[in-house]
């Protein structure tokens, strides 16, 4: 056999070449697919964080404004976040009209039942009724 004869392998691809010949088509696909990934992430991501800034402006009513919000989000992330908790946890620790009200406290005692229907006008209990002589 000459030692200038090339192998090729059942495919048709040269098995004494160093490099693929699919290289370039491949390199091409994942370059496309990495990029249409992270244009999709960065939109998801920008969605996102401004829906949540929408939330936190209406909850906070306006202390907190969208713009400013998603910029912290979105710039300073981690930072950004423990910012709006501590918004959050000075809303919750101060008397001011924009915090969010406590639960109603039950009264203590039983609880009291109000009837309804055809007796509802009745006192509870026996009737008992004044004879004037």
């Amino acid at each position: 056999m000459n030692s200038t004869t090339m192998t090729t392998s059942l495919y048709g691809q040269n098995l004494n070449s160093t490099t693929p010949t699919g290289t370039g088509k491949s390199l091409l696909v994942f370059f496309l697919v990495y990029i249409v990934a992270i244009v999709a992430f960065m939109f998801i991501t920008f969605f996102w964080f401004f829906k949540f800034s929408k939330a936190i402006n209406q909850y906070t009513h306006g202390l907190m404004g969208t713009g400013v919000t998603f910029l912290l989000l979105w710039l300073l992330h981690f930072i950004g976040v423990a910012i709006v908790q501590d918004s959050f946890n000075d809303m919750l620790s101060s008397d001011g009209t924009n915090s969010p009200q406590p639960p109603p406290v039950m009264p203590a005692g039983p609880p009291v039942v109000t009837p309804s229907g055809p007796s509802a006008g009745v006192p509870p209990g026996p009737v008992v009724q004044a004879v004037a002589f």
